[in-house]
């Protein structure tokens, strides 16, 4: 289980749960070691610098799950969220992820994204009702999430027409969006749980 952004609020959580189930080998990605109680594997990442990210994850062959947690969250000079810069900043650092690993890691089955109640537009006024559900259409307003969910859709498009070009030999990875603002622990610790209804 590759853990990406270990040391934020959800990463760190995800983190723990895995590293203590027994059923998994965690691996965390963060730029400094996250503390946890149990035992993991810590790779010093930036995902900001494309070659270092080419080079770690281009040699995780065996990763056959993500948990993506990672954020880039620069605070704007006109105060409002997210910046120009944020939004290219937190694509380039999911690509940077998952160019590499889906490249080297054959087994690859599930990319979990997690996001915030940012995704439903909670910070630019939009009122939703509680609980909040994944299923809901995108409200559309700037945000990385949705450049990211695009890119994902994109990339599980390309697996699918590469899978049907060869005979159906790779089969492509499951990648799923959670719109949670936290992380539940699944009833079963063999396979992550979808994110809710």
């Amino acid at each position: 289980m590759l853990v990406v952004g270990a040391t934020g609020i959800v990463g760190h959580t995800a983190l723990e749960h895995f590293a203590a189930s027994g059923d998994w080998d965690a691996v965390a990605v963060s730029r400094r070691k996250p503390e946890c109680n149990s035992a993991f594997e810590h790779a010093a990442i930036d995902l900001t610098d494309e070659k270092r990210c080419r080079e770690a994850f281009g040699s995780m062959s065996d990763i056959t799950h993500v948990v993506y947690t990672a954020l880039q969250d620069r605070p704007p000079a006109t105060g409002q969220w997210p910046s120009k810069d944020s939004l290219q900043g937190n694509l380039a650092m999911l690509r940077n992820l998952l160019e590499p690993l889906t490249a080297a890691a054959k087994n690859l089955r599930h990319v979990t994204i997690l996001q915030g109640t940012k995704a439903y537009g909670v910070h630019v006024g939009n009122r939703i009702a509680i609980p909040a559900k994944e299923r809901w259409p995108r409200f559309e307003h700037e945000n990385f999430y949705w450049l990211q969910e695009d890119y994902i859709d994109d990339l599980q498009a390309s697996f699918e027409e590469l899978s049907a070009k060869v005979g159906g030999a790779r089969l492509p990875a499951f990648f799923q969006a959670c719109r949670n603002t936290r992380f539940s622990t699944p009833r079963s610790t063999s396979e992550p749980s979808a994110c809710g209804s």
